[in-house]
Order: C-alpha cells, then sequence, then structure tokens
C-alpha cells in the first residue's frame, strides 16, 4: 500500500508542493506557509504538555513561613530553619524530600495508576467498565491507555484531573469520534469562508454596476 504524501513540517496531507531545499532533495511542505508555520507551532506545543510534569499531590503547607517545612507544616532545624525548605531524613527524622518527589511524575500512566488503585484498588475502563488492572498482578487484564478527557488538541490540560483510563477498543473509538468532529467543523468553517467570500464578491459587483449606471 502506498502511503499518502504528508507535509514534512506540519504533517498536513493537502495543499502540498514539492521542493528542493538543495541539490538532490525531495521534501514536501504546504503551499500555505503561515498556516504551516501554526499547525507545527501548535504541534509542538502538544508535545511539550505531553513531556510536562504530572501533579499527583500537592503539598500541605506550599506557603509556610520562613523556618517551615512546605510539605508537613513542621519547624525546621539548623540550617533549614534560616529559609523555606523540607524536612530531612538525618536532620528531622522526616524525609519530606523524598514524599515530595514521589508526589510527581512524569509518566501518564502511572498517574493513572495510582490514583485509580488507591480510589478503586484497581484501574478500570472510564467506558465500558472493564479491569485493565486488577488489584492482584497475577492477575489477567486487558491493554489500556492513558487518555485526556478533553484532548490537547482542543485546550485540554496535561493534569491528573483530566486523564482517565481507557482501553485499547474504548480509545481507539472515542479518538475516532474526535476525528470525525473536527472534520466535520473544518468543513464547516471552510463552507462559512466561502459563502462570506461569495458574498463579498457579490457586493463588489453590485457596487461596480451601480456605479457604472450612475454615470
Amino acid at each position: 500500500m502506498t502511503r499518502s504524501r504528508a507535509c514534512d513540517n506540519c504533517g498536513a496531507r493537502s495543499a502540498l508542493e514539492d521542493w528542493a531545499p538543495w541539490e538532490g532533495a525531495t521534501c514536501t511542505r504546504c503551499i500555505d506557509r503561515d498556516a504551516c508555520a501554526a499547525r507545527a507551532a501548535k504541534s509542538r506545543e502538544r508535545l511539550s504538555l505531553r513531556a510536562s510534569c504530572i501533579v499527583l499531590a500537592g503539598p500541605a503547607a506550599p506557603r509556610a513561613p520562613l523556618g517551615t517545612c512546605r510539605w508537613c507544616g513542621q519547624q525546621l532545624t539548623g540550617l533549614n530553619a534560616s529559609r523555606r525548605n523540607y524536612c530531612y531524613l538525618a536532620r528531622e527524622g522526616r524525609d519530606c524530600v523524598k514524599a515530595w518527589n514521589n508526589s510527581r511524575t512524569w509518566d501518564p500512566r502511572v498517574a493513572i495508576r495510582h490514583r485509580d488503585r488507591a480510589e478503586h484498588g484497581c484501574v478500570r475502563c472510564a467506558d465500558c467498565d472493564v479491569v485493565c488492572e486488577p488489584e492482584d498482578d497475577n492477575d489477567h487484564g486487558v491493554p489500556w491507555d492513558a487518555d485526556h478527557e478533553i484532548p490537547l488538541e482542543d485546550s485540554g490540560e496535561h493534569a491528573l484531573e483530566n486523564l482517565c483510563t481507557r482501553c485499547v477498543q474504548c480509545h481507539s473509538r472515542k479518538t475516532a469520534r474526535e476525528n470525525t468532529a473536527r472534520g466535520a467543523a473544518r468543513r464547516r468553517r471552510a463552507a462559512l469562508e466561502r459563502h462570506q467570500a461569495a458574498g463579498q464578491l457579490t457586493l463588489s459587483i453590485a457596487g461596480e454596476n451601480t456605479e457604472g449606471e450612475a454615470r
């Protein structure tokens, strides 16, 4: 099967042209360079969001005064007492630094697994309610994905509140529905733009005819 062409910059598959940035090179790019740059910038922004940190639990005392642990809110001793910091196991006997590190992750699946097992004891699909990861790791589950309830393409946040579990089949169906809706929205916008352009052309022609009759 032959793969359809796509822009090397933004990945678009329509309104393309061939170009050679240097001799012997064969590349594909969008005819509309401004729209291509905007799509590429939006894609880079989504990739940056997907690589950002996910907060599982915030510190109990984020605005703690000087000399107080930001995590547990208790008084610090030694050198840490003169500034905002966290408890260290060797000094205060409490390892709040480790607690803070464990409250953040860069892996959406780890975040979802941590939340769902704490709330339900297992990982379940948000749509069909099938158990994706049982409480016992030795039991058989089903493949699942970490999905954004509101997609990043639709201004959703890469945060724990916007992440949910979906089995692979439910995730594929949801993605297909979202792609269909975006395609319909793009077609409506294009039709509206054509209608507005036709209306402006009609007004322009009518204005020229009126000027001609006046003469």
